[in-house]
């Protein structure tokens, strides 16, 4: 994409915007920490050849605590440019129950890393929660719903001046699951009632609805068009770029 916007003839204001980086919704990013630390100077090492400004990347982790420690240790000894925390929450309550990872990692361990980062980092680390609304998970006989109650109970557990809040709707899918859409009267009462608390949120709507390519739902999927003489010729140039800088 950096590439392909530094390249674009026909918007030349694309080609020296900030760029970000995230690592999610590809798995779970925190397995395999010592590659996604080193894709990130790698990223950083090849963005300064081609004259580009990093600024940020995104570092996503269902709750893997030892991720987080070594995380806290990048950010002050090895990463050259901003790197940020997003704890992938979603779920306020029976969280074994959507997110089987938390038998493994139970999130308690994480959220109290998490009141850690902002002091480390500083600034604070986004932590997310979908707006689940009778949500059914495929092959699955329960629903689940994020109630405002279930969301503050979790809440108590973080320091409103250590990390920032994004709920985030939730797209059906095949794959996954259906679920409702959650009520805006909803949404609006429980961004008032975190605010209330003293933390900042954000609220993401849904998008990518229609083309179904919403967060987590591009896996195993193939592009409707093939790609570009142009767009290969860029390609092999990442490619040269990499095993260049390896």
């Amino acid at each position: 994409m950096v590439l392909s916007d530094i390249y674009c003839e026909d918007h030349p204001e694309l080609h020296n915007k900030k760029r970000e980086f995230a690592y999610m919704g590809q798995g779970e990013p925190g397995y395999s920490y010592s590659q996604v630390r080193m894709a990130i100077e790698l990223t950083n090492t090849v963005m300064r050849e081609l004259n580009q400004q990093v600024y940020r990347h995104i570092f996503a982790t269902c709750g893997i605590p030892e991720a987080v420690d070594n995380y806290m240790s990048d950010v002050q000894h090895y990463f050259t440019e901003r790197v940020t925390l997003h704890l992938s929450l979603h779920v306020a309550g029976d969280r074994d129950l959507i997110m089987p990872i938390n038998k493994l990692y139970p999130i308690e361990e994480t959220v109290k890393k998490v009141n850690q980062v902002a002091e480390v980092s500083g600034e604070k680390p986004c932590v997310g929660i979908m707006l689940f609304n009778n949500f059914r998970p495929k092959g699955k006989t329960f629903s689940y719903t994020n109630s405002v109650e279930m969301v503050m109970e979790i809440l108590k557990k973080l320091n409103p001046g250590k990390c920032r809040l994004s709920f985030c709707e939730y797209n059906s899918s095949d794959e996954i699951g259906e679920a409702d859409e959650y009520p805006q009267e909803l949404v609006g009462k429980l961004l008032e009632t975190v605010r209330e608390y003293g933390f900042e949120a954000k609220h993401f709507s849904s998008y990518g609805r229609k083309k179904m390519t919403a967060c987590g739902m591009l896996g195993s999927k193939e592009p409707e068009k093939l790609a570009s003489k142009k767009w290969l010729e860029l390609n092999a140039l990442a490619d040269e770029l990499i095993a260049k800088n390896v």
